[in-house]
């Protein structure tokens, strides 16, 4: 299907964006036209070593089962044990304060983000690693071989979605496409707001866009934000989309998403 992306422009300065509020910081964004294919049309399938990205079985609770707290916690642990399975990693941690639930039908900090971006840097993602690393019994003392960073995303209500989420194949992301910035964001207990350092994505006709139209609450996206192993597939940036083709009556898209670390 083509669907627009929003892009950011080449410019001098480092980007700087509002993600949770309708101030865009100092960047006019380039929306795109893009072609959005089906991933699971794809023959062979999508993998984490061939796209960056995939959808594997999962299942947990609704967001409204638990409070926020405990929903975190619950959903990470979940998390980080299916990109084990996945990984066969030595260790795999969720992130309890990175979980968070969005509503299409809600504004601000609760809405789908529809900029073309990743979530890490790889500073950022090597300082998270190492800080993770130094609290994790089974990885204290020893060196990291590799460590990897993902997100992970759930669909925690049956589709059609109205507002999915476009996925770009690693393989086709150039280094020039991408630009380290800011991001203004409130934290998951939506209290504070505060600035984080993130890789947004500028427009090449050569990147390769796909989206799982028949996702479910069966299974669960996870896919690379950086990753030490220089051959493996790494920073793919993600956005959310309006689908045209959903029927207006469909109801809001409800997912949960989380930041996940790999070691090995």
């Amino acid at each position: 299907m083509l669907a627009e992306l929003n892009f950011v422009p080449p410019m001098p300065a480092a980007p700087m964006l509002n993600l949770t509020a309708s101030g865009r910081g100092n960047v006019t964004l380039d929306p795109q036209t893009v072609e959005i294919s089906d991933a699971d049309a794809l023959d062979p399938p999508a993998t984490l070593a061939s796209h960056g990205f995939t959808a594997v079985p999962f299942t947990a609770p609704k967001p409204d089962e638990h409070t926020e707290a405990a929903y975190r916690q619950i959903f990470a642990n979940l998390a980080a044990d299916a990109l084990k399975k996945e990984l066969g990693a030595t260790v795999c941690w969720g992130m309890p304060g990175s979980v968070q639930v969005r509503n299409s039908g809600a504004r601000n900090e609760q809405a789908p983000i529809a900029i073309t971006h990743t979530d890490f840097t790889p500073t950022k993602a090597a300082a998270l690693a190492q800080a993770i690393s130094s609290r994790a019994p089974r990885l204290q003392g020893r060196p990291l071989e590799r460590y990897a960073a993902f997100n992970v995303w759930w669909l925690a209500r049956e589709g059609p979605q109205d507002r999915p989420l476009a996925l770009c194949d690693a393989a086709t992301i150039a280094a020039a496409d991408l630009q380290i910035g800011q991001a203004d964001m409130m934290s998951p207990d939506k209290v504070t707001l505060h600035q984080g350092i993130v890789t947004y994505m500028r427009h090449s006709p050569k990147q390769r866009w796909y989206w799982y139209p028949n996702l479910g609450p069966d299974r669960l996206l996870l896919f690379s934000g950086f990753d030490s192993d220089a051959s493996m597939p790494t920073m793919v940036t993600h956005s959310a989309f309006t689908n045209s083709e959903c029927p207006p009556d469909a109801p809001p898209r409800v997912s949960v998403e989380c930041r996940c670390f790999a070691f090995w």
